[in-house]
This record gives structure tokens, sequence and C-alpha cells, in this order.
């Protein structure tokens, strides 16, 4: 920011049950969810968003077979583990309406549950959200900034990738079919995470779109101004 590197650590403390990051440089808190200063020398100044993909590691690993991987086994007290789900139930438990930490359900959007899973795209000041829950297997084309996206969904996690649809100069409109999505112009066949398997285009790789995945609850109250995609535009 400025020139100026910043590290980032964790505060422990919770803004509507989101976490809250500081900077080591300034001293400065983040809201983690829109990456924006809220106290300190640089409030109101904002990180720039990057793509993010989650997906299984397996998935991941078949693409990028040279990536290195935090050690799971690591020395902190307790028996936490890596392989533990620490999350399993938190879903059912914000829905109800009884989260551990304060959630003002209130200003929480009213068009989806508060712990559903949307993929958001942000591309110049425009922010979509893209509710993986009710996409499930497809593929979405869509224009976000006035660039041509495409989100890859999945309904097991639920999970979900974006793309710019710009490929040497032409943009292509994408489908799902089974575990693979196939572009219409060129009938290249991708992966979820934007490599081309098969076909005219092999090889090429698709262009990531500055996303995040997370709950709803979190990106209705702070990012307040993203539209949900609605299914019926598709």
């Amino acid at each position: 920011m400025d020139g100026q590197t910043l590290d980032f650590g964790n505060t422990s403390a919770l803004i509507e049950n989101s976490l809250v990051m500081f900077d080591h440089q300034t001293g400065s808190y983040w809201y983690q969810v829109n990456g924006t200063a809220i106290v300190g020398e640089l409030t109101g100044r904002a990180l720039e968003p990057l793509a993010s993909v989650t997906v299984p590691w397996g998935t991941w690993r078949a693409e990028h077979p040279d990536t290195k991987i935090l050690k799971r086994e690591q020395r902190v007290p307790g028996d936490y583990s890596y392989l533990q789900d620490l999350f399993r139930g938190y879903e059912d438990v914000v829905n109800a309406g009884d989260s551990s930490f304060p959630l003002p359900y209130e200003r929480v959007g009213r068009e989806l549950r508060p712990a559903d899973l949307v993929l958001t795209v942000e591309i110049g000041e425009e922010k979509r959200a893209y509710p993986l829950v009710l996409l499930g297997d497809a593929a979405t084309n869509d224009e976000v900034g006035g660039e041509p996206v495409v989100v890859f969904s999945q309904a097991t996690g639920p999970l979900g990738s974006a793309f710019s649809r710009e490929v040497g100069g032409r943009t292509l409109t994408f489908r799902q079919d089974g575990d693979i999505f196939v572009d219409v112009e060129t009938s290249t066949n991708w992966s979820f995470l934007g490599q081309a398997l098969s076909g005219p285009l092999a090889g090429e790789r698709l262009i990531p779109a500055p996303s995040r995945r997370a709950f709803w609850f979190s990106v209705s109250i702070a990012l307040n101004d993203a539209a949900l995609y609605e299914i019926a535009s598709q």
C-alpha cells in the first residue's frame, strides 16, 4: 500500500462475527471480509482484492504438483489438528440465529440463509455475489464491471471459482458437462481451476478473477453494495 509492504496478524477480536486483523507497521485494525482498515492510521483504506479459490487438496495438487503445503502436525497445545473439521455444524447454528458471537441478524440480507456460502467477484467498482448453494453444478456466464466472467460451481462443498471469459482476444461461453466445463466456441474441455485439458485450446489457462468464498451473513453486511446474482438471469 503506497509502496509499503504490510505484515498482518490476527487481533483475536471479532466484528459482526467476522475476524479482525492488524498490520504490524501502523497498528491499524482491518475488517477481514472486505479488507478495509476500521481503526488506526489507515482507517478507510482498502486492500486490493486478489483471486482465490477453495478446492480439495487432491484437485489442486493434480494441476499444481509442485505446491508446498503447511504441515498438518503443528506443535500447538491441546488436540488441535488440521484433520479436524472445526466448523462442523457451524452453518446450522448460525442459520438458527444462535451464533456464539454477536451477529446483527437484522442487517443480514433476507435473500439467502445467513450461513449460505457465496462467491463474490469484484472488478472495478462492481461487486457481485453468486449463491453457490443455488447454482449447484454449473457454469455461470456473466459480466462484472464491464468484463465477461464465468463462475464454475460445484454442489459439493459448495465450491466456486471465477475467471475472465476472454482467451486470445475471443470471448468464450461455457457450459457444465459432468466434472468438466466446455466452451461453446471451440469445444475445449476445461477444469474447475481454469486449465484447458483437451481440445483446440489445450494448455491454455483462464485468467482468475478477484473473488472470495464467504458466508452470506458476512458478505451482505461487509459488502452490502454487492449485487446478488439472480439465477433467472442466467
